[in-house]
């Protein structure tokens, strides 16, 4: 996790003010004119101008309504991460790639808030109802939330925080805990649902953070916390927050990624590795 001072990221990473940006476009507006935006939000906003800039340009693919949510998050962020459990910590935003062979998918964002949840419950209304998706049917309840997108796949994703995953309503995603076999769990956990092509209900997941990863993965103490990712298509997913990333064997492709993030000052955060040729990166 980055926690460099912005100033240099600016110069670094953009050369252009996103914030005047996001004012000339009309798409976030400060309370107050005078009102200087906060050092998390102009670091997440150069770092989404900069994704779309090098990477996928999610301004020319998403919504207005789906662009204002994201900036509405950095907006409201008022911190890098949130401490849930032990070293289980959640990102506020990541920017994900999916590298598989030579191939990346970059289409890949996530932004929510634990803290400032409340301030954006009317906004994600409208969006699921602008996406024909029913809210009344899904378990927010003035929980911390997120949304994620991964738009060359068609994905959209909901994403809700429960203090203890064993009062989720929703059965099936409770249920997928018993893929873990009773190995220890943090009581805290992550519900979600994700539809492909509008609404179209595509995968449920259940996200659990484990104490003890042994035999979870084989990378050591490279890895200061994992995180098993519970679905209804793919099994257990176990998603890996890297603390060492010179241990995880990666082809080219992926390592001249890190590299180039690297080059900027952002290290890789978390890995969903499948293979020396395909894992999913997560820079946060």
């Amino acid at each position: 996790m980055l926690r460099l001072g912005v100033s240099g990221l600016f110069s670094g990473l953009f050369s252009a003010d996103p914030w005047a940006e996001s004012l000339d476009n009309g798409v976030l507006k400060l309370a107050q004119p005078n009102e200087s935006p906060s050092e998390y939000f102009r670091y997440f906003l150069t770092r989404y101008a900069n994704h779309c800039q090098q990477f996928f340009d999610f301004d020319g693919h998403l919504s207005s309504q789906e662009k204002l949510w994201i900036k509405s998050c950095f907006s409201v962020a008022d911190d890098w991460n949130y401490p849930v459990a032990g070293k289980m910590v959640h990102s506020l935003v990541s920017f994900g790639h999916n590298v598989t062979s030579n191939q990346i998918n970059s289409s890949r964002i996530y932004a929510g808030s634990y803290t400032q949840h409340k301030q954006l419950y009317a906004q994600l209304r409208q969006l699921l109802r602008h996406r024909g998706i029913r809210s009344e049917n899904l378990s927010l309840d003035n929980r911390p939330v997120g949304l994620g997108w991964d738009v060359e796949n068609d994905l959209f994703k909901l994403y809700v925080f429960f203090e203890d995953y064993r009062t989720i309503p929703d059965a099936e995603i409770q249920q997928l805990s018993q893929l873990l076999a009773h190995r220890p769990t943090y009581p805290q956990g992550i519900a979600s649902w994700t539809w492909r092509g509008g609404h179209e209900l595509y995968e449920k997941k259940l996200y659990l953070g484990l104490p003890d990863d042994t035999g979870m993965h084989a990378f050591g103490s490279a890895i200061k916390h994992t995180t098993a990712m519970l679905t209804t298509k793919r099994g257990i997913v176990p998603q890996l927050d890297v603390q060492t990333q010179t241990v995880l064997p990666m082809n080219k492709t992926a390592r001249d990624l890190i590299a180039w993030y690297e080059t900027k000052g952002v290290k890789l955060d978390t890995c969903s590795w499948k293979s020396p040729h395909q894992q999913a990166l997560y820079f946060s």
